[in-house]
This record gives C-alpha cells, sequence and structure tokens, in this order.
C-alpha cells in the first residue's frame, strides 16, 4: 500500500500591536517546531517594523520555507481600514488563499502555542481537513453563546443551521481553510449582497463579546461548508483538549496543558509560566527574555 501523500500547508497569522508583547514569537516558533506539515509562513500585521524586529531578535526561521511579513495595507481594500482591526483580521483569514500559495491554508492566532506535534493524521481525513467544534466541560453558556452566533451567521447566509447549530463552537484559533471553499464562499456571498459583500456583512462595532457574536470567520466558513453546500465532511468535537481555549485566571489556574494547541485569550496571563510548560526550544528562552 502507497504512503498517503504528503500535503503542504501554508500559515497565515495576522498580528496586531498587543501581540508583540504578548506571545507571538513564541505561536511562531512552537508552529515552526511542532506543525510537521508546515510549508511557508505569512503574517499580515499593522505594526510590520516590530514583527520584523521580533522576527531578527529571535532568530525566527522556518526549516525550509519562507517568512513574508505583509502590511494590513497590502491585503486590505483602503475602503476596511477604517474598520476595527478585529474586523479586519475576518477579512483577511477569509481571504487566505490570496495571501498564501498552498490549496489548503492553517489560520493560527499569534497568541497561541503549540505544545504537541500536529501531524497529517491529526488535522486530515483522507485527503479532507477535519472540521473541528469544541465542548467545554461548563459547557452550557458558552454554548448558547457559540449558538447565537451560529444562527447570525446563518441570517447573513439565508439558510437553516439544521447542520451547523448542533456543534455549535467553531471558533478555533489553529482552522484549515481549503482554498477552493473559501473562493466558493465569497462568490455566494457576492450572489447575495453584490460585489463588496464585506462592507455589507462585517460588523463595525465589536468592543464586547455580544457584538463579537454577530460575526466570526470559522463560524462562517463552517455554516457555508454544513448548511449552504451540505458538504458530507469529517466534523470532530476537540473537546477543549486537542485544540484549547483558556479564557480567564480560573481557568489558567485548573489547566493541565495537555492539549495540542492552546490559545491563552486572556493577555494579562504570565508568560513565563506558558513557556514553562513548553518542552523546546521557546521554554529554553525564557531565563534570557524575561
Amino acid at each position: 500500500m502507497a504512503d498517503k501523500a504528503f500535503i503542504p500547508v501554508d500559515v497565515l497569522m495576522c498580528v496586531g500591536s498587543k501581540d508583540i508583547d504578548y506571545l507571538m514569537p513564541y505561536s511562531l516558533k512552537s508552529c515552526i517546531s511542532n506543525f510537521t506539515l508546515l510549508n511557508d509562513v505569512v503574517i499580515v500585521t499593522s505594526v510590520k517594523r516590530e514583527v520584523l524586529n521580533i522576527l531578527d531578535q529571535h532568530k525566527i526561521q522556518t526549516r525550509s520555507g519562507t517568512i513574508t511579513v505583509l502590511e494590513d495595507e497590502e491585503v486590505v481594500p483602503s475602503s476596511l481600514m477604517d474598520f476595527p482591526p478585529w474586523c479586519r483580521q475576518q477579512f483577511i483569514r477569509l481571504h487566505a488563499d490570496k495571501i498564501c500559495a498552498t490549496p489548503i491554508v492553517a489560520c493560527l492566532s499569534a497568541d497561541t502555542i503549540t505544545y504537541k506535534p500536529l501531524t497529517q493524521e491529526d488535522l486530515f481525513t483522507g485527503s479532507t481537513p477535519t472540521l473541528f467544534y469544541n465542548r467545554y466541560p461548563n459547557t452550557s453558556k458558552h454554548l448558547d453563546y457559540e449558538r447565537e452566533r451560529v444562527e447570525n451567521i446563518a441570517r447573513i447566509l439565508q439558510v437553516r443551521p439544521e447542520n451547523s447549530w448542533i456543534p455549535g463552537d467553531f471558533i478555533m484559533d489553529l482552522t484549515l481553510f481549503e482554498s477552493t471553499r473559501l473562493r466558493q464562499l465569497r462568490e455566494y456571498l457576492e450572489t447575495l449582497y453584490g460585489e463588496n459583500p464585506f462592507h455589507a456583512i462585517l460588523p463595525r462595532d465589536c468592543e464586547d463579546i455580544r457584538q463579537k457574536a454577530t460575526f466570526g470567520e470559522c463560524t462562517l466558513y463552517a455554516v457555508f461548508l454544513l448548511d449552504v453546500l451540505k458538504i458530507k465532511m469529517p466534523v470532530k468535537n476537540s473537546g477543549n483538549r486537542f485544540i484549547a481555549q483558556v479564557h480567564s485566571a480560573k481557568e489558567f489556574a485548573a489547566f493541565h496543558f495537555d492539549a495540542h494547541v492552546v490559545h491563552f485569550v486572556d493577555k494579562t496571563f504570565d508568560v513565563p509560566q506558558i513557556l514553562a510548560r513548553y518542552q523546546g526550544d521557546i521554554a529554553e528562552e525564557q531565563g534570557s527574555v524575561y
């Protein structure tokens, strides 16, 4: 039996000013160390000079690919540059196929650490990327919130969320997007909203969690696949154990650091403590950096 064909994957990372002094360099280094499918990295940022300085300071480079740093203005149209940074990030990720070269692109948040190796078997079923959703130990309030997001997205897509409502929480800080599906999604949005659909669907206010529940690129992508295209595809519960999110100090204190990928939401978390749990080259740096 022939070996399974290797699937190279570019990584797209959006970096804002608050990420520079938090986990961004360690997010990138842990990805390079543990993402076995990594091809090239593309960083889109509003602070290009600072990102280049970080790459130089930490001597960050991939094993065989390249790291490209782009300004937001090189990717986002001028008509959307006055939108809040969170909203611009949604636009950027939903155009990952135009920014990166591989047929499948992994979008990774800049405050996310890859603690364990990520293999093709972890992320794909055959040649199809697995669509992950999440469940938390105390799930009801968060699941209600994410299902509200699903309902809001379904209204945008003008579809009933028959398949996406039950899993509900598709917000993942490592998400694989298929380029062909992103193009189909944008074409579909154009049939609904005209030539510039993102002007119509992106929220202009996203200061609090209720406003952010009106949109979400991962949820938009998932509802489109499951309820517009109705694709029979691999869907898997991460259980907050494969791809995990740590939101609060209480969650941080109780977290076992046993997930493959962890998103540290609160930017006041103790960085040395986060790095101390990482068994790799980023952990060795903490004495010299902090």
